[in-house]
């Protein structure tokens, strides 16, 4: 069973929101090599975010789960690890008391599909296709 990608109109908590802000600054070079440069929540690369419990404060894990767009991708941990480092410095600061750590997994069960890019990002990319290759249908 595939996890819908995560949307920032779909997250109503501010601190997940947040989250994929930061997510968002990940920008996949295979995007960018495309002409059209996308980060990981417009390629619809974010799958979970479990934030601990507010009340919890100073004890819990941020969790975020990632797929890729396929399972030999070799950009996997690289960015799993720059998601890691650019969501540590939440932990502990206003809003992410609770957050002591950050765990950033890779799901290579989920598959992948074009349906899953945000669907401004799908337009944006289809308009550059059309622009570079002017025989792709409209």
């Amino acid at each position: 069973m595939s996890v819908s990608p995560l949307r920032p109109d779909s997250v109503v908590d501010s601190r997940a929101q947040r989250v994929l802000a930061i997510l968002e600054e990940i920008v996949d070079p295979c995007s960018t090599a495309a002409g059209v440069p996308a980060g990981l929540v417009s390629m619809g690369l974010v799958r979970s975010i479990q934030l601990p419990s507010p009340a919890a404060e100073g004890t819990g894990t941020l969790r975020v789960t990632l797929t890729m767009t396929e399972p030999g991708c070799l950009m996997a941990a690289i960015f799993a690890e720059n998601a890691r480092e650019r969501l540590a410095p939440l932990a502990g600061t206003d809003g992410f008391h609770d957050v002591t750590e950050v765990d950033v997994r890779l799901d290579t069960t989920q598959v992948w599909e074009q349906d899953d890019m945000a669907p401004e990002y799908r337009k944006r990319l289809a308009a550059a296709r059309r622009r570079l290759l002017p025989l792709t249908p409209r």
